[in-house]
């Protein structure tokens, strides 16, 4: 009686073909726009704005060549190395650098997220997420390439209060996801070689498994969140259109998000790409995770290839824990509390990264946490605080650190 195929044999060759397609040079570009519902509150509107401006980089950059790998999503650069089985962090803002293995990567990733108090994984074992996905029929011809569609949704809701929210619908994200066809790989050159490194990199580090640790303490956000990402990781995304609906506040979608692909080349990359910059120093990987899971800082600093005039500059800024800058507090400004919030009884608190310059005034609040209604007032309130400047090596430093602001009635 003859064997029955191994079931691994699939997976083998795709493996052993992703491998070869490594060998040739690879640019995938994407641009990304978005915009925000006409009907929030102007000030809503600007600093949310303001957030994704620093959160959301416009434009996302892949290159291979042969057993290297680039990547830039904004503040963080990702250099891989697939011959040593490495990835290498790169943070710009703080000029630091971390490498570790790629299988080590999801579990590090998972390691950096802040635990949850109590209180608040009570809140989000009451929530439950709904998840579907299917294929819609409608196809395109995006870059030369033909493409399909997917449309996945994914709904949150509450079975208990979440103060200020009441029980129900928390939000709603519906996406359109516009993939390649399987057969266009074997058509296209430089899809197929960007296949091979998009399948490598995925059995590598398993961004699966990272995203499982993320919302380990949210298990009603999990399911769906990571259904998404594996359902993405199926195909090679050539243009998405992202939906964000928060029925609390409007039945119309309050966030939308463009991501199309503007270039696929296979053209020759150049080499200096890969190369880790001149001045840069090792940090510790837990803090360069930290600007993975939250990559909005504001700086507006790009990595500067090796060999660059401008290598082996001092550091522009230092990070300082909250406790150790809240002493140098010296002036604080208390928020007004806004009329909106006051008639749906919302009170709480908002944590910004924020920017001390060298005279210490605020120069950039960066949201971290907080209600939206709330926000805005309180970034108003802390870009007039003062400090006392803080000093390296006798010379005045900007800081980076976080800080806290009540808004509440008075």
């Amino acid at each position: 009686m003859p064997r029955a195929p191994c079931k691994s044999i699939p997976f083998v060759l795709g493996l052993v073909f992703s491998t070869l397609a490594l060998r040739a040079d690879v640019t995938v570009r994407y641009q990304v726009d978005y915009k925000l519902a006409a009907s929030l509150p102007p000030a809503i509107m600007g600093s949310t704005l303001q957030q994704m401006a620093s959160s959301i980089p416009k434009e996302a950059v892949i290159q291979v060549k042969r057993d290297k790998g680039y990547s830039n999503y904004g503040k963080i650069t990702y250099l891989t190395d697939f011959a040593k089985q490495e990835i290498t962090l790169v943070d710009a803002a703080s000029r630091g650098f971390a490498t570790m293995s790629m299988k080590d990567f999801a579990d590090k990733l998972g390691a950096s997220i802040p635990a949850m108090t109590s209180q608040a994984q009570l809140s989000m074992g009451s929530i439950k997420s709904n998840f579907s996905t299917w294929k819609t029929g409608r196809t395109d011809t995006i870059q030369g390439i033909a493409a399909e569609e997917n449309e996945m949704v994914i709904s949150m809701e509450s079975a208990d209060p979440i103060e200020p929210q009441a029980a129900g619908p928390l939000m709603k994200m519906v996406l359109q996801i516009w993939s390649a066809k399987p057969e266009e790989a074997l058509r296209v050159p430089a899809l197929r070689q960007w296949a091979g490194y998009a399948a490598y990199s995925n059995y590598l580090m398993n961004p699966l498994t990272a995203l499982q640790k993320i919302f380990a303490s949210m298990p009603g956000s999990a399911k769906g969140f990571t259904s998404i990402l594996e359902e993405k990781t199926k195909s090679l995304l050539l243009k998405s259109h992202t939906e964000v609906y928060m029925p609390m506040m409007s039945r119309l979608p309050l966030m939308e998000i463009n991501n199309e692909i503007v270039e696929l080349s296979a053209e020759p990359v150049n080499d200096s790409i890969f190369q880790l910059p001149d001045g840069f120093q090792s940090a510790p990987v837990e803090e360069l995770m930290k600007s993975v899971i939250a990559p909005g800082t504001g700086a507006s600093v790009s990595v500067t290839p090796s060999g660059s005039a401008t290598s082996g500059r001092v550091p522009q800024r230092i990070r300082v824990g909250a406790n150790v800058q809240a002493a140098n507090l010296i002036r604080k400004v208390e928020p007004v509390y806004p009329p909106l919030a006051g008639q749906n009884g919302i009170e709480g608190t908002v944590r910004f990264r924020v920017i001390i310059d060298k005279d210490g005034h605020v120069s950039n609040a960066q949201l971290v946490t907080g209600h939206p209604l709330l926000v805005a007032a309180a970034r108003d309130a802390v870009i007039q605080w003062a400090y006392k400047p803080t000093r390296l090596n006798g010379l005045p430093i900007d800081v980076l650190t976080e800080v806290d602001v009540s808004v509440k009635r008075h």
